[in-house]
């Protein structure tokens, strides 16, 4: 791991230092669109998140075509109904020119069916940890490794009796999503 913060620091000229900083929201942005499409199960937007010829290696439980993963993982989204949800955490990003090493922390949790084929909900943590690349304007995974922290799996809970009792607008797949809604209406 290279030493960031001895590099540029306050020495680095404010072009740069600006390039930089944009750079690294690029990769946030590209990060939060995977997430949400994994969430949402919308292929479009996972697509976005890679190059078409970037690998993945899902920690053990898949290995190829990063593409390839998404059309594994959808049928699996829409068994669980929708109930997914990932959380990033923070991201160490190395600028390294049109390349960037990144790790980011995430929390993760998913209704999906065992190999009983029972649903049931899955609680992960762990890293991604990425090789990006800048092609253009734009940064995408070009090789993706997962990395498994900790997990905990149980029984699927009962989210239609609602909280505490009370009923709650829940999130949905796809285009059904409030979400969508948000985002395609202008100020």
């Amino acid at each position: 791991m290279r030493g960031r913060h001895n590099e540029g620091g306050i020495g680095m000229n404010g072009t740069r230092r600006l390039e930089e900083l944009c750079a690294k929201e690029d990769i946030r942005d590209c990060l939060c669109r995977y997430a949400r499409g994994v969430d949402r199960a919308d292929r479009d937007l996972l697509r976005s998140a890679y190059w078409p010829e970037a690998t993945e290696n899902h920690g053990g439980r898949f290995e190829g075509l990063g593409y390839d993963f998404i059309e594994n993982v959808l049928p699996q989204l829409v068994e669980g109904k929708g109930l997914a949800q990932k959380l990033l955490g923070q991201s160490s990003i190395d600028i390294l020119g049109e390349h960037a090493n990144v790790e980011t922390y995430f929390f993760s949790y998913n209704r999906i069916k065992n190999k009983a084929n029972t649903l049931i909900d899955l609680f992960v943590g762990g890293r991604y940890l990425d090789k990006m690349e800048r092609r253009g304007n734009e940064w995408r995974v070009a090789k993706r490794t997962v990395v498994f922290d900790w997990f905990r799996e149980g029984p699927a809970y009962d989210y239609e009796a609602g909280i505490l009792g009370n009923k709650r607008m829940m999130g949905k797949l796809g285009p059904f999503d409030p979400v969508y809604e948000l985002y395609s209406k202008k100020p």
